[in-house]
């Protein structure tokens, strides 16, 4: 299992700049983000996650590491708040200045979403 470096992360212009950062929780065979989800909050910056179920999918907010820690576990062995409506959502109040996602076959690649352009960065 592989651990996302938080040095190299911490040296990205872009995680440096941002306030608002969604990291999407890990399953137990990717990349495991836990080190910068607690990076997020040890440079005081916020930190969403996502919430999903069959008819949505919503950035939510973490309040603290402890709040973090107290999410149950779903059926994927991620965590994920059951009080999404009574949380945050980044769309609906602040935006999100960077999502990182762990991946098992990622391509860095330019994309475009809803006029924006994206790209894959893997490090």
């Amino acid at each position: 299992k592989a651990v996302v470096s938080t040095q190299s992360t911490g040296e990205s212009e872009k995680y440096s700049s941002s306030r608002n950062i969604c990291v999407y929780v890990s399953m137990s065979e990717e990349v495991c983000t836990r080190a910068i989800i607690e990076n997020v909050f040890e440079t005081k910056k916020s930190l969403f996650v996502p919430y999903f179920n069959k008819e949505e999918m919503v950035m939510v907010k973490i309040r603290d590491l402890e709040d973090y820690n107290s999410l149950p576990v779903d059926t994927y062995g991620v965590r994920q708040p059951t009080d999404y409506n009574e949380r945050e959502h980044a769309m609906s109040t602040c935006g999100l200045d960077l999502i990182l996602c762990p991946g098992l076959g990622l391509q860095k690649k330019d994309y475009e979403l809803e006029g924006e352009k994206v790209t894959t960065t893997i490090t």
